[in-house]
C-alpha cells in the first residue's frame, strides 16, 4: 500500500523537530502538524525560553537599581516586556526552526484526529493568534492524510484544579506559562504551586517587579520528587531573598473577584487574605491526546491519560510512536528531545530509547539521572556519595558563588548513578556528566578528563578526583604505594599488573 507520507509528527515541539527534522534530512518524505501558530511548543512559545528572557531582564533591573541613582531608572529599564519576547520568539520559530526542518512540509494552526492506524483528518485548530504568512495552513475543508509511521507529540496542557472558585476567575485574572508571557508587568500575582514551574516563573516575574507570592499546600518545599530537602531549602531562600513570598504550608479558603475592578483575593484557612492582580495556576500538566480520536487507531491510554508506550515508545499499534510529555514518562523538554532524537534511527531500526532525566531551573538546580539521589538506598542499591561544593573553589568562591555543590552517586566501582548540581552556571555543569551516564561512563574517565580551568565546570572533575582520592586513603593502596616508592622497579612492575588488572575490572564489571 502506497502512502502520501513516510512520517508525520503531529506536533511540532522538541520531540516532533527532532523527529521532523531527521526524517527529512534522510530523505523521508515528512509532514509536521501543530496547533500552533508556530513551531516550537511549550518550550519554546510559554516555557523555559521566555521565563529565560524574563530572567535576564530581571539581571539587568536589579544591576541598574544596584549602581545607579533612582531618578535615572525609568529611562533606563522601564521599557515594555512582552511584545519585544513575542517578536525573539516568532523570529526563533521562524527562520530558525524552519532551517531545523528543511524539506519538511508544515500545517500550523491544524488540529489531527485518526481515522485509522495510518490515517489522519487535519483540521483547522482556530488557535486565535497571527500565523506568518509563509506558513502553511490545513485548508478550510481539512484534508485526509495518510502515512507508514505517526509520531504523537502533542506534550500537555496546563491543569487548572476545579476548586476554591478558581475556575469562575473572569476577565482573564486567571493565568497559566501559556498566558502569562502575554501580560505586561509589573502586577500582583499569587502562584499556586510549588513545583518547578511555579519558582521559575515566581523568580522571573519578581524580578521585573511583579509583587509575587507563592501559595503551596505541603509542609515541605520540595524542588522536585526526590530532591534532597536541604538543596529545596536552598532553593526557597533564594526565592524569599530576592523578594518572592512564600507561603506553606496553606490551606486555600475561596478565591473571589471583584466585580468592577477584576482584582482578586484568596482566604486562607490561617486567616490570611492574599490580594493580587491575577493569579498564576501552576499545579502540573495533564494530557491532551484524547482529541486525537486514539481508539480509532488502536492507541490506549493509561489511568492518568497519558499514552501507554513501550521500551521502543511504540503504541500498541506498531507503527505509531509517542516520545516526549505525551508518553508521561519525564514532562521535560530535554527528554522530549532525547526521545525524538533515539526514535529518528526507529524509522530505519528497532531501537531502545534510554528514558533519563536532566532537569535546569532557573534558580541554578540542575539533576541528571535515571536515579535521582534519594533513590538508590530506597532501592537497596550500595552507593557512594562524592561532594565538592562551590565554596571550596577559588573561581566561584572569587566571584561571590558560594552557595552551591556538586554531588554525584555512583556505585563502589565507579558507575554513575545520578547526579545532583547547585548553583550558578549548574545547568552547564550538568551536561558532562549526562554524557557520561548515556554512554556508561565510570568515575575514573572523569577523575582524568583534562578541565578547563577556572571555570565552573572544571568541578565536576574535581568530584571525579574524590572518588580517586576516596581508593588512594585506604590502607592497602598506600602500603602499595609506599612499597613502590621504597624498593624500585621489580615491585613497580608487579604492582603495575595489579592495577592494570584493576582497572579493567572497574571498566569491565
Amino acid at each position: 500500500m502506497g502512502y502520501d507520507y513516510d512520517v508525520i509528527s503531529i506536533g511540532c515541539g522538541p520531540a516532533g523537530i527532532s523527529v521532523g527534522g531527521l526524517g527529512g534530512a534522510m530523505g523521508l518524505k515528512t509532514l509536521v502538524v501543530d496547533m500552533r501558530p508556530r513551531s516550537g511548543g511549550e518550550c519554546m512559545n510559554s516555557g523555559c525560553i521566555p521565563s529565560k528572557a524574563y530572567l535576564r531582564q530581571g539581571e539587568i533591573m536589579r544591576h541598574v537599581k544596584e549602581h545607579i541613582p533612582e531618578e535615572m531608572w525609568d529611562s533606563i529599564i522601564r521599557h515594555p516586556v512582552t511584545e519585544p519576547l513575542q517578536e525573539d520568539l516568532t523570529e526563533i520559530a521562524g527562520k530558525k526552526m524552519d532551517k531545523m526542518l528543511k524539506g519538511v512540509e508544515k500545517r500550523w494552526n491544524t488540529r489531527a484526529e485518526f481515522i485509522d492506524r495510518h490515517t489522519l483528518r487535519l483540521l483547522p485548530a482556530n488557535h486565535g493568534e497571527d500565523v506568518n504568512s509563509s506558513y502553511q495552513l490545513c485548508s478550510d475543508e481539512g484534508e485526509i492524510v495518510t502515512a507508514q509511521r505517526i509520531f504523537i507529540g502533542v506534550g500537555t496542557a496546563p491543569y487548572i484544579p476545579d476548586c476554591h472558585g478558581l475556575r469562575d476567575i473572569e476577565h482573564g485574572r486567571l493565568l497559566t506559562n501559556e498566558e502569562i508571557f502575554h501580560v505586561e508587568p509589573p502586577f500582583s500575582v499569587a502562584v499556586i504551586g510549588g513545583g518547578v514551574i511555579s519558582m521559575e516563573l515566581s523568580e522571573a516575574l519578581c524580578s521585573l517587579d511583579c509583587e509575587t507570592t507563592i501559595l503551596h499546600r505541603s509542609a515541605d518545599f520540595r524542588v522536585g520528587k526526590g530532591v534532597p530537602q536541604a538543596v529545596s531549602d536552598l532553593m526557597e531562600a533564594r526565592l524569599v531573598e530576592k523578594g518572592v513570598r512564600v507561603i506553606h504550608p496553606c490551606k486555600m479558603l475561596q478565591w473571589t473577584q471583584d466585580p468592577e475592578t477584576h482584582s482578586l483575593e484568596c482566604s486562607l484557612a490561617d486567616g490570611q487574605v492574599i490580594k493580587c492582580d491575577y493569579v498564576l495556576v501552576a499545579c502540573g500538566r495533564t494530557p491532551v491526546a484524547d482529541s486525537l480520536n486514539l481508539k480509532a487507531a488502536g492507541v490506549t491510554t493509561n489511568a492518568r491519560g497519558y499514552i501507554e508506550v513501550d521500551k521502543y515508545l511504540r503504541t500498541k499499534a506498531k507503527n505509531i510512536y509517542a516520545p516526549g510529555d505525551a508518553n508521561g514518562n519525564f514532562l521535560l523538554s530535554h527528554a522530549a528531545m532525547h526521545q525524538g532524537t533515539s526514535l529518528s534511527l526507529s524509522l530505519s531500526l528497532s531501537v531502545s530509547v534510554s528514558l533519563s532525566l536532566s532537569l535546569s531551573l532557573s534558580l541554578s538546580l540542575s539533576l541528571s539521572t535515571p536515579l535521582i539521589p534519594t533513590q538508590p538506598c530506597t532501592r537497596g542499591i550500595k552507593y557512594l556519595e562524592f561532594t565538592q561544593t562551590f565554596e571550596s573553589y577559588g573561581a566561584t568562591y572569587a566571584q561571590g558563588l558560594k552557595d552551591g555543590q556538586i554531588s554525584i552517586y555512583c556505585s563502589p566501582l565507579g558507575k554513575i548513578y545520578g547526579a545532583l548540581v547547585v548553583g550558578v552556571h549548574s545547568g552547564e555543569c550538568i551536561n558532562e556528566l549526562s554524557l557520561m551516564m548515556t554512554w556508561g561512563m565510570r568515575m575514573h574517565k572523569l577523575a582524568f578528563r583534562q578541565g578547563s580551568f577556572p571555570t565552573v565546570g572544571w568541578l565536576t572533575g574535581r568530584v571525579g578526583q574524590l572518588w580517586l582520592q576516596h581508593y588512594a586513603e585506604m590502607p592497602l593502596c598506600q602500603k602499595m604505594a609506599g612499597a613502590v616508592f621504597r624498593h624500585g622497579k621489580t615491585i613497580a612492575m608487579c604492582a603495575g599488573v595489579a592495577v592494570a588488572a584493576a582497572a579493567a575490572t572497574v571498566i569491565l564489571v
